[in-house]
């Protein structure tokens, strides 16, 4: 981590990033880092600091859009709009037997945990999009069309006969 951008940082910031940074979050995927025998070897404060973050949890794909990372969190938003939809369907197959916490769990729950370490990554790497996903989300274009396909898919979905809206 560069000087300047250390500096930049709140102290709360300063300190989540030297944790991650000894935890090797530079080589690293978030679960890789969870599972490791250095993060099972800290206090509970110091795992909370790591994989806990309040404000992805209540504003998950917004947080993201906040802080910068458009990519990351364009795709977060076709992701839950797709599972929305298969909830969606489930459901009407279902009876409507689904609770509703089905629906806006996961994504709040995956976010407060990898926001950390995603932060990290753009500051110190300029990382936009995680590695592994096809090379069409590393674009902007890839990334916001994957967010509004599963937005409008959600739409079709919801209005349709078998939709929460219908």
């Amino acid at each position: 981590m560069t000087h300047r951008t250390h500096r930049s940082l709140s102290h709360a910031w300063q300190a989540r990033f030297a944790l991650l940074h000894k935890l090797g979050a530079d080589s690293r995927s978030v679960y890789a880092l969870i599972r490791s025998p250095e993060y099972r070897a800290l206090g509970l404060r110091d795992k909370l600091r790591v994989s806990l973050n309040p404000w992805a949890f209540f504003f998950d794909w917004v947080y993201y859009l906040c802080k910068g990372m458009w990519l990351k969190g364009a795709f977060i938003i076709g992701a839950t709009f797709s599972f929305y939809t298969l909830v969606t369907v489930l459901d009407a197959l279902t009876g409507g037997h689904i609770p509703g916490v089905v629906f806006w769990l996961p994504t709040p729950i995956i976010c407060t945990r990898i926001a950390n370490h995603d932060y990290y990554r753009k500051v110190v790497h300029s990382e936009a999009i995680w590695p592994g996903l096809p090379a069409m989300f590393a674009r902007p274009a890839g990334a916001a069309g994957f967010a509004l396909a599963g937005v409008g898919l959600y739409c079709a979905v919801s209005f349709s006969p078998i939709g929460v809206f219908a």
